[in-house]
């Protein structure tokens, strides 16, 4: 078949087009037709004229929500949900059918066939607003359900799950040294003490940093503030902190405090202002 020089295959947009068109064509059709049917029937079965009319809307509408919720409901993980739709299809799809049959005999109704047609309005009413509430209904939550399933289930696959741990029961003896004898023997037995567990090795010691020795200015000759800011920066840079006041007052030949002054000034000088200055 071609359109315009076009081939149609299976998957043509055209194709499918042309099937939807038909598709409205012969529901439009039918439904016509099934609506005076079912009217009419609707009117033998004592239903007012003024609202028979929504008898076959009410039929034929279930039917529509049926469709759809088998489209809907297909991919939830229940077996019964998937099924729940078809059935209320099957049903009122036979329901229609067989009173656009009882119509078109042109005959009376029996009492039977009266009471279906009156019973039908809260069937449909319940399973419509059913089917609504399963099709709206979130399916994470069986998704959900389905994983936690498969996590607690023992797998099947060929993937091998850990063995639990063994729990002890009082007939089996969970000790080498218990064994199962008389009272009177068990009076008589010692039972071995368990053998205390090796000692943890202790950690070895962290080496210690090895330090430069101080260098002190011998009693009476002080150092002029050059040389003693020399040797601060110099044992800074071997021992990786600075010397304390009373070494650097024993260089300057003047008081601790006066040595905490001098090396918080030459922290400043090298490194800008600290908030870690030594106390003077």
């Amino acid at each position: 078949m071609s359109v315009n020089g076009r081939i149609l295959s299976a998957n043509s947009p055209i194709l499918l087009w042309l099937v939807a068109i038909a598709v409205m064509v012969v529901g439009l059709i039918s439904f016509t037709l099934s609506f005076t049917a079912l009217t009419g029937l609707a009117t033998m079965a004592r239903i007012p004229a003024t609202v028979a009319w929504g008898w076959p809307l009410m039929v034929d509408g279930t039917i529509v929500v049926a469709t759809f919720g088998t489209l809907v409901l297909r991919t939830r993980d229940r077996v019964a949900t998937r099924g729940y739709p078809w059935a209320v299809l099957i049903v009122f799809g036979a329901l229609s059918i067989y009173a656009n049959g009882v119509h078109a005999t042109g005959g009376h109704i029996g009492s039977a066939e009266a009471f279906v047609v009156g019973a039908v309005a809260p069937f449909a009413l319940l399973t419509s607003t059913h089917l609504l509430v399963l099709m709206l209904t979130s399916p994470e939550k069986q998704t959900l359900d389905r994983d936690l399933r498969d996590m607690t289930s023992e797998p099947t696959d060929g993937v091998q799950q850990r063995p639990a741990a063994p729990v002890a029961t009082p007939e089996e003896p969970t000790s080498p040294y218990v064994h199962t004898r008389t009272p009177a023997a068990l009076a008589t037995t010692v039972v071995a003490p368990a053998p205390a567990p090796a000692p943890a090795p202790a950690p070895a010691p962290a080496p210690a940093k090895q330090t430069r020795p101080v260098r002190s200015s011998p009693a009476g000759r002080a150092k002029s503030e050059a040389q003693v800011e020399r040797l601060v920066l110099e044992f800074h840079a071997e021992n990786g902190r600075w010397p304390s006041g009373s070494v650097v007052g024993a260089w300057l030949g003047k008081s601790a405090k006066t040595g905490v002054r001098f090396v918080n000034k030459v922290r400043e000088d090298r490194e800008g202002p600290t908030t870690d200055a030594l106390p003077a």
